[in-house]
C-alpha cells in the first residue's frame, strides 16, 4: 500500500475506543423513539439524556491514559482527546439539565432537543479525537447540522428562523473553505491523515501547504468566531434558545479550538511557514472588537455573545505562543470558561421569562433584593468572566499570559491586559444594576427547576474550586498537551 492511503485494517477491538460515541448515538436515537411513544414523560426524556452523557463520561475515563489509535489511525485516544472530550460531555450534560425549565415554560419541550444535543456531542467527540482531516470534517458537519436545527428550534418565531438561516448560509461557506483546504493538503502530502503527515515532516509543495492550511484555519475561525469571521455570532446567539446559546458559546468553541490544536501542533510541521504574525493579529483583533462591541450592548445575550468573541481572542494567545505551557493554559481556560459562561446563561434564561422581555440589563435592577442567591451567583460569574482573583477566570488568564510573557510576547500581553480592564466595565454594569439600581418592575419569578439548580450549583462550585485550587487540573492540562508535541 502506498503512502497515499492510510493502512486501514478493521479490528473489532477498535470499537471499544468509540464506546462514548456509540453510547451517545444510541441515546440520541432512543430520545426520538421516546418522543414517539412516551410523549407525556418529558422529565424522563431529560434524565435519560443526562444519564447518556454520564455513561459516556464514565466510559471515556475508563479508557485510561494510554495512547491508542483505531480504524487505520483515523481515530486517536490520548490524554488530549480525553481532556477535550470530557469538556464536551460536561458541557452537554449541563445543557441537558437546563433544557426542561426553559422549554416547558414555552410549551415546546420535545425529545428532539435532547437528541440533537447528543448528536452534536458525537460530532464534537470525533472532532477532538479524529486523526484524519476527513474524520474531523465529518464530525464538524454532524455538529453543524445539529446546531442549525437547534438554533431554529422555535420554528414559529421569525427571529429564530432568521438566526438559523444566517448560521446555515455562513456555516456552509465555512465548510466549503475547510473542505477545499483539505483538498489542497491532500495535494501537498498525498494523504489527509495527520499521523502520516507528521511522519513525513516538511513537504516540497509549500504553496499547496500554505493555501490548504490557510483555508482550514478560515473554516475553524468561523466556528470559534474569530475576527473577521465573527459577524454571525451576535445575531445567532440572540435568536437561538438560551440553553443552546450557552452550549454554542462554550462546548462548541472548546471542540473547535481542540481540533485546531490537534491539526496545528500535532499534524503539521512549523518550519514550512511562521504563522505567528497571523495568529497575533487574530488574537488582538478578536479580543479588541469583542470587548468594544460588548460595551455597547444592553441585551444580555448579545453582550455575552460579544464577550465570547473577546474570550476567543484571549484563547488565541495560547496558539500564537505555541508552547506546551501556553496550549495547556488554553485547555485549562476552556474548562473554566465552560462553567462560568453556562452558569451565566442559566441565570439569564431563568430571568428572561416566557416572553423573553427581561433580557436587557435594566431588568436586573434591584434583583439582589428579590433574589439574593441568584444575584450572588451572577456576580460570581461576572467576576470570573472579567478575570477577578479567586475565580477560574483569573487563574486561566494568568496561566496563558504568563506563558506568553516567558516567550517574549510583551506587547500582546499588554494589549490583552488592557482589553481585560475594558471588559470589567460591562461585566460590572450587570452587578451594579443588581445591587445599586431600583427595581424596574415588580415581577414574580417562578422557582428554578431542580435540574437547573443542580447545573447552577455545579457551575458555582467549579468556578471557585478551579480558581482557588487549580493545581491538579493544570497538571492534567499539561499532561494532556504533551500528547500533541
Amino acid at each position: 500500500m502506498n503512502r497515499n492511503m492510510v493502512d486501514f485494517q478493521l479490528n473489532p477491538a477498535d470499537f471499544i475506543l468509540l464506546l462514548p460515541e456509540i453510547v451517545l448515538s444510541i441515546g440520541a436515537m432512543l430520545m426520538l423513539f421516546m418522543e414517539l411513544f412516551l410523549k407525556d414523560k418529558k422529565t424522563l426524556h431529560q434524565w435519560t439524556a443526562f444519564a447518556t452523557f454520564l455513561i459516556a463520561f464514565i466510559l471515556l475515563l475508563s479508557q485510561g491514559s494510554n495512547t491508542l489509535m483505531a480504524f487505520g489511525k483515523m481515530v486517536r485516544a490520548d490524554l488530549f482527546g480525553q481532556f477535550s472530550s470530557a469538556v464536551v460531555l460536561i458541557g452537554g450534560g449541563l445543557t441537558v439539565l437546563l433544557g426542561k425549565e426553559y422549554f416547558v415554560s414555552r410549551d415546546w419541550h420535545r425529545g428532539e432537543y435532547y437528541s440533537l444535543l447528543l448528536f452534536a456531542s458525537v460530532g464534537m467527540l470525533f472532532m477532538v479525537r479524529g486523526l484524519d482531516l476527513l474524520v474531523i470534517f465529518l464530525g464538524l458537519e454532524l455538529l453543524s447540522i445539529s446546531l442549525y436545527i437547534l438554533v431554529g428550534y422555535f420554528r414559529e418565531r421569525l427571529f429564530s428562523n432568521e438566526a438559523a438561516l444566517k448560521y446555515l448560509l455562513l456555516g456552509a461557506f465555512a465548510s466549503g473553505f475547510l473542505l477545499y483546504g483539505i483538498a489542497y493538503i491532500y495535494g501537498a502530502y498525498g494523504t489527509t491523515n495527520l499521523y502520516e503527515i507528521r511522519a513525513m515532516g516538511s513537504t516540497e509543495s509549500v504553496t499547496f501547504y500554505w493555501i490548504g492550511l490557510s483555508l482550514i484555519l478560515v473554516g475553524f475561525s468561523f466556528k470559534v468566531a474569530l475576527v473577521p469571521f465573527h459577524m454571525w455570532s451576535p445575531d445567532v446567539y440572540q435568536g437561538a434558545p438560551t440553553p443552546v446559546t450557552g452550549f454554542m458559546a462554550t462546548t462548541t468553541k472548546a471542540a473547535a479550538f481542540a481540533a485546531m490544536m490537534r491539526i496545528l501542533f500535532y499534524g503539521f510541521p512549523t518550519e514550512n511557514m511562521d504563522w505567528t504574525p497571523l495568529f497575533w493579529f487574530f488574537s488582538v483583533a478578536t479580543m479588541t472588537v469583542g470587548n468594544i462591541f460588548a460595551i455597547q450592548q444592553l441585551n444580555l445575550k448579545r453582550m455575552l455573545a460579544y464577550s465570547s468573541i473577546a474570550h476567543a481572542g484571549y484563547l488565541m494567545i495560547g496558539i500564537t505562543v505555541g508552547s506546551e505551557t501556553s496550549v495547556a493554559g488554553m485547555l485549562y481556560y476552556l474548562l473554566g470558561y465552560l462553567f462560568m459562561n453556562i452558569g451565566a446563561f442559566a441565570i439569564v434564561q431563568h430571568i428572561e421569562g416566557k416572553d423573553e422581555t427581561r433580557l436587557n440589563v435594566e431588568s436586573y435592577g434591584g434583583l439582589a433584593k428579590r433574589h439574593p442567591a441568584i444575584s450572588l451567583a451572577m456576580t460570581l460569574f461576572m467576576f470570573a468572566l472579567a478575570g477577578f482573583p479567586l475565580t477560574v477566570g483569573f487563574t486561566g488568564k494568568f496561566y496563558i499570559f504568563a506563558a506568553a510573557m516567558n516567550q517574549g510576547f510583551i506587547w500582546l500581553i499588554l494589549i490583552a491586559v488592557i482589553n481585560s480592564l475594558i471588559s470589567v466595565y460591562y461585566y460590572l454594569r450587570v452587578v451594579i444594576y443588581m445591587y445599586m439600581k431600583p427595581v424596574e418592575e415588580e415581577t414574580e419569578f417562578s422557582p428554578m427547576e431542580l435540574p437547573a439548580k443542580v447545573a447552577l450549583t455545579v457551575c458555582v462550585y467549579a468556578v471557585l474550586h478551579l480558581g482557588i485550587l487549580p493545581g491538579s487540573f493544570i497538571t492534567l492540562a499539561e499532561e494532556a498537551v504533551s500528547a500533541l508535541f
